[in-house]
């Protein structure tokens, strides 16, 4: 106990003197006790915040001056182009349902295959007067699709044919595989453009197989993402008319390093990992 006053008597931390000093009211060593116990919690705290948020929110600045060796990946496109094949239409019609455009339910059947083309997530009420009839439920609606909007002609080489919240589309996208419409796409085949360097002109060019005046969707993103249906990019073209896009890359590459620290410190997730990580 000697040793404990001394070491309390002789400390440099403000309060623990006070407690054992002689001569002091009782109820003045309760507030000092009070006092230090409180300073010790609120020291904890600033300690555990400080640790908290070094392992969910670690920052490492760099600096790279070589700016002009900086390479970047061309922005991958999603391309919606509401363009409808009234051949296909036709043939559809005769195939499932065997009428042609004389009967008088070629109309309403027409009215279906082109609610099927142009199905999107905002679009569904299109269905409504469709419920209940028995002629519909073994068609295959997405071969209808694709033969009424024509994918099967791709606009480039390094493109495919998914299906999205906007409806049929052409991605060029790495992650078309978990959109995909149809025979999963041979990537050993597909096309990539190359990198670009740092002030470099890139250009991508995409041709689409269409006659008369064609509306596009188009969304622009990176390669290692799905298209989200914000930021529209909304053109009209007619058949010989080129539209030129002018995108300004911003990117940002993560060090090797990252796979190292947790999930809860990187706030994301690789391929391989789980969400229950």
């Amino acid at each position: 106990m000697d040793l404990l006053h001394t070491c309390a008597e002789e400390s440099s931390v403000h309060g623990l003197p006070h407690l054992v000093a002689k001569e002091r009211h009782w109820l003045e060593r309760v507030i000092w006790a009070v006092i230090v116990v409180i300073s010790i919690y609120c020291s904890y705290a600033v300690c555990l915040s400080t640790w908290t948020r070094y392992q969910e929110n670690p920052t490492v600045l760099t600096l790279e001056t070589d700016y002009r060796h900086w390479t970047y990946r061309p922005p991958a496109v999603t391309i919606c182009p509401a363009f409808i094949n009234d051949d296909g239409i036709r043939e559809v019609i005769k195939k499932y349902w065997n009428v042609g455009e004389e009967s008088d339910l070629y109309p309403f059947y027409k009215q279906f295959v082109t609610a099927v083309a142009n199905t999107t997530y905002a679009n569904m009420n299109a269905f409504l007067p469709f419920v209940g009839n028995m002629s519909f439920a073994k068609v295959n609606m997405l071969e209808i699709a694709r033969t009424v909007r024509n994918l099967d002609t791709m606009p480039s080489k390094n493109f495919v044919p998914v299906i999205t919240e906007t409806g049929m589309c052409f991605t060029s996208s790495n992650y078309s595989r978990f959109q995909n419409i149809g025979t999963p796409p041979n990537e050993s085949t597909r096309t990539w453009p190359s990198s670009c360097f740092s002030y470099d002109l890139c250009k991508s060019n995409v041709i689409l197989s269409a006659y008369g005046v064609v509306k596009i969707h188009l969304f622009v993103h990176t390669e290692d993402e799905v298209m989200v249906a914000t930021d529209i990019i909304k053109n009209e073209m007619n058949q010989t008319e080129l539209v030129e896009v002018t995108v300004l890359v911003d990117q940002i590459v993560a060090s090797s390093g990252l796979k190292n620290l947790s999930p809860t410190r990187r706030k994301c997730l690789y391929d391989h990992e789980s969400k229950l990580y």
